[in-house]
């Protein structure tokens, strides 16, 4: 009896046991899925407000954000740039990250058994038992009972590459189950935001390249050769645009090796380095030719990156120029016949080419194609594009031109280029009746008699100005004023601007055979496409005064001159982000005016007005560079202070403040109101609390300033010394 007893107790001894440790183990396993939930929405923030800051900066703040919220004594992040490669650890967090001795951790032979390794391999979260496990064979880890566990969360990388999350704890329940599926949200948001980011930064690449490509398309339409052309795309590709190096080979017929020329070549490094690397790129010439003739099938474009590329990855370790090469584009240019040059262009970042990068270099390959058509022209229509050249690119001018005086002058100097005209002049009649010149141009072969206008011209620039014809008659100078060999004549064409008559455009050519009906309507064109310039000018000028002005507005408070709410949502949150990582204070004041509606009740809201812009501007002379003063509404105002390293600093301030606020108005002659003032503060980061919350308790501590004000020592309360008393009687 006694041992069926003793069998029994035993018994339920054990299932005791086992009931309690079943239930302990799931109150670990339900706080462990707390925390890492409290971290997935502390990382999705973090995701969200980090697209444009560094990915270095992002990842760290992961990691300490996994290893603060999950109790985690190691956590680290790496990415691999190839399944041949090591994974790179670009974060490591924790008490215990001193472990991590030479941050990588390799995937190949026998630690390719290893967790991380499997992990990269399946896609899938893995957990294992730090001890034996062969990915951590090199580290420091030993028999360190805090680094017992660890789970391995793969996620995609940039460019198709593998990254990895690990988190280290002394137990299985620290992690929670590998099956949760926060883990794997983890690694989606990861992934996704990196995609994010990447276009993120490719979209902030198209103004430049907007210009960039604006730039070429108007240089390049004044080439003389084709080596001027590859030239300018070569300077922009690696001067502009960051690439590592780029050259142009022409295409011979069946696009043969044998036929290829290599045209132009560019590197960013000195000049020697370039030799050297037009020498590595001229031995690549059946790995060139290959590509070529590929295109010349193809017609697309071509990306090839090193870590998918045995070839480029042979020309990487077998040249010393090529040593930074990471990925190399192709894109083919086209002639007339077919495939003319492949345009070629190497990058030092494996995520170099992005999409709008593509589509610039679509354009860059579409303008050597019009390079080359326009080079082609044959002589006759060459000569007929310079008699008429400074006529038919008026409209060029006038939507390159950024301002009045460049868009005149350059209609006067290309109305005498090609030796068309031999003077170009704008001008106009002033108030006082004399003739004032806006612009001119003088061919550099014009006889010095053609400068000026002699008086009979002066009174048909006159005439044509009163009578405002649509084009003024030919006139041919006086005889006693040509020279020998030289027969001028001279075109008036008003300008309207607005619709109103505004300049006279004097065009004078060597020959009357110059002015045929066509060369005058032309002209004619020339002036009218001139004053819609100005038109449109001033219409851009008006647009960017009123976005400015309604730019201005959004943010600031049109009485006082001062931010406005709006204003200070934009700038707070970054405020708090500079004192943090400065190790200084914040300080958050709201300040609210004593007597202000006494005194607006009495001499009206004019005076009020008046009396509101004197102590904003008060204040505003008294506070620092780096201080931030905003108006909320009515008399109340919020200042940030930054950089305050003691209470000393702050009270400095506060003391101006005062004194600003404090100083009388004069409002009319003789009379002059004062008014005081209360105001409430609190401290970041001693008050740990969002944007929103800190203004809240400095309102909170303006409430006590102003309801003490009579017994206060100092016109400002702090909410961090709020007693137990005013914290309870401003909960209720």
């Amino acid at each position: 009896m006694n041992i069926l007893l003793s069998l029994v107790l035993l018994f339920g001894c054990g299932l005791t046991y086992r009931l309690f440790s079943r239930r302990r183990r799931r109150r670990w396993e339900a706080e462990a899925r707390t925390r890492l939930l409290q971290a997935m929405l502390e990382i999705d923030r973090l995701l969200g407000d980090s697209l444009t800051l560094p990915l270095a900066l992002t990842f760290n703040q992961l990691t300490n954000t996994l290893s603060r919220r999950l109790g985690a004594p190691l956590v680290w992040l790496g990415t691999q740039e190839s399944t041949q490669e090591p994974v790179r650890l670009i974060a490591v967090a924790g008490g215990r990250k001193s472990v991590a001795l030479d941050w990588s951790i390799p995937v190949l032979g026998p630690a390719a058994e290893g967790s991380v390794a499997r992990a990269i391999q399946t896609g899938e979260v893995l957990l294992c038992a730090l001890r034996g496990d062969a990915s951590y064979a090199h580290w420091a880890i030993g028999d360190d009972s805090r680094l017992r566990f660890g789970v391995a969360i793969p996620f995609r990388s940039l460019g198709g590459t593998m990254g990895v999350i690990g988190v280290f704890a002394p137990s299985r329940e620290r992690l929670s189950v590998v099956r949760n599926p926060l883990w794997n949200r983890l690694a989606d948001d990861l992934s996704v935001f990196l995609e994010r980011r990447k276009n993120a930064v490719d979209v902030s690449h198209i103004p430049g390249y907007q210009l960039a490509i604006s730039d070429l398309l108007r240089e390049i339409l004044g080439v003389s050769h084709m080596s001027a052309a590859y030239d300018l795309v070569l300077s922009l590709l690696v001067e502009r645009m960051g690439a590592l190096g780029a050259w142009l080979v022409e295409a011979g017929r069946g696009q043969a090796v044998s036929e290829m020329r290599w045209v132009a070549m560019r590197w960013r490094d000195s000049e020697a380095t370039t030799q050297r690397w037009c020498a590595n790129v001229e031995n690549m010439q059946s790995e060139i030719g290959q590509i070529v003739r590929e295109l010349a099938l193809r017609e697309q474009s071509k990306i090839i990156s090193v870590r998918d590329s045995e070839m480029l990855r042979r020309c990487r370790d077998s040249y010393h120029a090529f040593a930074q090469l990471e990925a190399l584009g192709a894109w083919p240019v086209f002639g007339e016949n077919g495939l003319h040059a492949v345009l070629f262009v190497a990058s030092a970042a494996p995520d170099y080419f992005g999409t709008s990068l593509q589509v610039l270099l679509r354009q860059v390959c579409e303008a050597l194609h019009i390079a080359m058509r326009q080079l082609g022209n044959v002589a006759e229509i060459r000569r007929r594009t310079l008699l008429y050249q400074a006529l038919l690119d008026e409209g060029d001018i006038v939507l390159t031109m950024q301002g009045e005086q460049p868009l005149m002058e350059e209609t006067c100097r290309r109305l005498v280029s090609g030796t068309l005209f031999a003077t170009a002049w704008i001008g106009c009649f002033e108030k006082d009746d004399q003739l004032r010149t806006l612009a001119s141009a003088v061919d550099g072969d014009a006889s010095p008699s053609m400068t000026g206008f002699s008086p009979q011209e002066e009174k048909l620039i006159r005439q044509t100005w009163q009578t405002h014809p649509r084009v003024s008659p030919v006139l041919h100078m006086d005889p006693k004023m040509r020279d020998a060999t030289v027969s001028p004549a001279l075109a008036l064409i008003p300008i309207l601007r607005g619709g109103h008559r505004w300049g006279i455009l004097a065009v004078r050519s060597t020959a009357m055979a110059s002015f045929s009906a066509d060369v005058l309507e032309l002209l004619q064109r020339i002036a009218s496409l001139l004053g819609h310039g100005l038109d449109e000018l001033d219409l851009k000028r008006e647009l960017a005064d009123e976005q400015y002005r309604q730019s201005w507005l959004a943010t600031h408070d049109p009485l006082t001159a001062l931010n406005n709410r709006r204003g200070l949502d934009v700038y707070f949150n970054h405020a708090m982000m500079r004192v943090q990582r400065a190790g200084t204070w914040l300080a958050v004041v709201i300040i609210d005016l004593d007597d202000f509606k006494p005194i607006n009740d009495t001499y009206g809201h004019e005076v009020g007005d008046r009396l509101l812009v004197a102590v904003a501007q008060g204040m505003q002379s008294v506070v620092r560079n780096t201080d931030f003063l905003v108006r909320l509404g009515g008399d109340e105002f919020v200042l940030l202070l930054e950089g305050l390293h003691s209470v000393r600093d702050l009270e400095q301030v506060m003391n101006s403040i005062r004194v600003a606020v404090e100083t009388p108005v004069f409002v009319a002659e003789g009379v002059s109101v004062q008014v005081g003032c209360s105001a409430g503060l609190t401290l970041f980061p001693m008050d740990q609390s969002s944007a929103d919350a800190l203004l809240r308790h400095a309102d909170e501590a303006l409430y006590v300033a102003k309801r003490t004000k009579k017994t206060r020592t100092q016109y400002w309360a702090n909410h961090l010394d709020l007693s137990d008393l005013d914290r309870m009687l401003l909960e209720n």
